[in-house]
């Protein structure tokens, strides 16, 4: 409907222009005024010196002068004069037309005589009511014989006459042409050198013009279309900024559109935020189809519009991103709130009905309360959060308020956070190197590279608790290229000494990445700013980082395996990738999980045969595989014999400085290491 409406307004527009520009071209847009007609006697009089005797006659088509001049002594003139003056004594303002037509007859007793037309200006810059010939003088001054009596004159032909100029001692600004005021036109003797009779014949005197000149008609047009342009634009840009704030598929307010509404709530209100997660909403995708799945977004948002219609003017509904909902409420009661989040949940005990299904589906919703006169809606939304995936981790088919102890869990991340941000800053980050052995020569055949911390404000905190929270609040990013350009810094700094060992070193990836289109290019420049052969890096990724993954992550994966780098699924065993699906995966080699080599001291047969199932499956697709925590002698020789290729572990050696583990290659503890295990095997 509105962009019907835009371009019947430009079709409008369109037909007006070409109208506009056919009337002037035919003239309906001229104009035009006589200055003699319905003018009475007593304006017109005539001009003369002494030695001239006039006589003026106005007869009903015509304005008749006869002049006769005795002596040709002294300066003589014979004309006359057209008052133009309404009745309130003010002059006319003729400078919106363009020229003027003349038809006259002048004759004298000399050959080709002259005339002079003047329109006469006042202003109080230069002029006096009591001196008449102070007024300007406009002048043209032409032959009347020449032009057969007719004559069309451009009206910025006209000039100010110099004597006048001269004799009234005018500035610059004033001697230009002035048609703003006029009192008088006045007809007279260019000259009179000989005595005689002189006759002037007025028969008509027209001013011409356009209502509109064809120029200003073009910036007008130009103006218009302009104008109605920028309306467009802002009406657009309005209708896009509305649009904008809606979600397409449902009709809901999006982000922006949500933010926007709370702002517009008065700060002294209290504010209710509820955030709303569909429970496994991409298996829903996965099982029935997109379609599907949009279908139940729409019916979903409607059963929630029904239990808000009671409260619709207060509360305003949104799909914060795909499976995600937010609602404020605008100073509602904690009653209403609890009332609403009960039967919110309750609704949804049953399967929905979409097509020819009947989709059981759950949802999980946390509830967060402004504070402090403050409707932040980033902290609302941090907060609700925070209690929407306690329901979710938790699996209850429930809700739960925001309270303290979120407010102290939630603070306490922010607080580590911080701190990450200023060990960053500081370089306060250092790393260590667990050395991974061959099973077989006890030899290190690779390290894998630790993120350490000697931040005096991160003491106690590891991490396993401060990875997590970089990802969360959107630093692991930074931490990854810190921990991968200080590794390729050391092996520059090394790489004569580590050129002929044959080593790997493995950096763990944060499956964020997977979800970064740059992380390539930057891979990519940090090898070539070191010079690091690419066969010496290994990224590792848990495999949990893989349950999600889409195709965008399986391209990144592909593009790392491209440079040369190898790839390890990482705690293999704890996520939920079955072994047919490890063909979908660009890796090299798998990490088998410490937890299923910790069960092997609990003599668990189930630990024992995943194990051989693992390593059965990695030999069948041809990967490498890594033990991790190791600990005991017994589970090393056990390992081994089920055909594990290489380890790590405490039994072995734990994470140590570049220094020591530098040591390590120079002086391998083999026979010490063969020794641990000996008695085992003998």
């Amino acid at each position: 409907m509105f962009f019907r409406a835009n371009f019947k307004v430009l079709v409008l527009l369109v037909l007006l222009t070409f109208s506009a520009l056919a009337l002037h071209r035919f003239g309906f847009l001229d104009t035009s005024l006589s200055l003699l007609e319905n003018r009475s006697s007593d304006l017109f009089r005539s001009v003369s010196t002494s030695s001239v005797i006039g006589s003026l006659t106005k007869k009903s088509d015509h304005i008749e002068l006869k002049c006769h001049l005795e002596s040709t002594e002294g300066f003589n003139l014979c004309g006359l004069s057209v008052d133009l003056r309404d009745g309130l004594g003010r002059g006319i303002d003729i400078r919106h037309y363009d020229e003027l037509d003349l038809e006259l007859l002048y004759s004298g007793p000399f050959a080709n005589p002259k005339i002079k037309a003047s329109f006469r200006n006042f202003h109080s810059h230069y002029s006096s009511l009591q001196d008449p010939v102070s007024m300007k003088f406009n002048t043209i001054i032409f032959s009347a014989e020449k032009y057969s009596g007719a004559l069309t004159v451009p009206l910025d032909a006209f000039r100010v006459e110099n004597w006048w100029i001269e004799q009234y001692n005018i500035d610059f600004k004033d001697s230009q042409i002035d048609f703003s005021n006029i009192f008088y036109l006045e007809l007279l003797s260019h000259n009179m050198p000989v005595s005689g009779d002189y006759k002037i014949t007025l028969d008509k005197v027209i001013l011409r013009g356009e209502i509109i000149s064809q120029s200003n008609l073009l910036k007008l047009i130009f103006s218009t279309w302009l104008l109605v342009g920028v309306i467009f634009l802002i009406r657009q840009h309005s209708k896009l900024n509305e649009i904008s704030k809606h979600d397409m598929l449902t009709g809901l307010y999006n982000r922006r559109g949500i933010q926007e509404r709370l702002s517009s709530i008065s700060a002294n209100h209290t504010v209710y935020m509820f955030y709303i997660d569909i429970n496994d909403f991409k298996g829903i995708n996965d099982t029935y189809g997109h379609d599907v799945g949009d279908k139940l977004l729409i019916c979903f948002s409607r059963m929630i519009e029904v239990k808000l219609e009671k409260h619709k003017n207060r509360s305003y509904f949104s799909r914060f991103s795909g499976d995600e909902f937010v609602i404020i409420f605008d100073d509602l009661r904690r009653e209403d709130m609890l009332a609403l989040a009960y039967a919110i949940t309750l609704n949804f005990e049953k399967p929905v009905n979409i097509d020819s299904y009947s989709i059981p589906f759950s949802i999980s919703l946390g509830i967060a309360k402004s504070s402090n006169d403050d409707n932040n809606f980033d902290s609302l939304l941090a907060h609700a959060g925070a209690a929407m995936y306690h329901v979710k981790n938790n699996r209850l088919l429930s809700f739960q308020e925001f309270d303290e102890a979120f407010s102290e869990n939630v603070y306490y991340k922010k607080r580590v956070s911080e701190y990450i941000k200023e060990a960053l800053k500081q370089d306060k980050f250092f790393l260590n190197y667990m050395p991974i052995y061959d099973a077989e020569s006890l030899k290190i055949v690779a390290f894998e590279v630790l993120l350490r911390t000697n931040f005096n404000e991160m003491k106690g905190i590891g991490p396993h608790i401060f990875i997590p929270i970089a990802e969360e609040y959107n630093l692991i990013r930074e931490l990854d290229l810190w921990v991968l350009e200080n590794t390729f810094r050391g092996i520059k700094d090394n790489y004569e000494f580590l050129s002929d060992k044959a080593l790997t070193f493995c950096i763990n990836m944060s499956c964020d990445e997977l979800n970064n289109p740059l992380f390539i290019s930057s891979l990519r420049d940090l090898l070539e700013k070191y010079a690091i052969p690419p066969e010496w890096i290994e990224l590792e990724l848990t495999e949990t980082s893989f349950v999600e993954i889409g195709q965008e992550g399986i391209n990144i994966l592909e593009s790392i395996r491209a440079l040369g780098v190898k790839l390890v699924l990482d705690d293999f065993g704890t996520g939920y990738i079955s072994f047919n699906q490890l063909v979908n995966y660009p890796v090299n080699g798998l990490k088998i999980d410490k937890s299923f080599v910790d069960l092997l001291e609990t003599e668990s047969v189930s630990s024992g045969r995943i194990i051989q199932a693992i390593l059965s499956i990695a030999d069948s697709y041809q990967l490498e595989t890594v033990a991790e925590g190791v600990e005991t002698a017994e589970q090393f020789v056990y390992l081994r014999e089920l055909g594990c290729q290489h380890m790590q572990g405490y039994l072995l050696s734990k994470p140590v400085s570049w220094l020591v583990a530098k040591d390590q290659l120079i002086n391998p503890e083999t026979e010490k290491l063969k020794n641990l295990t000996s008695a085992i095997t003998s």
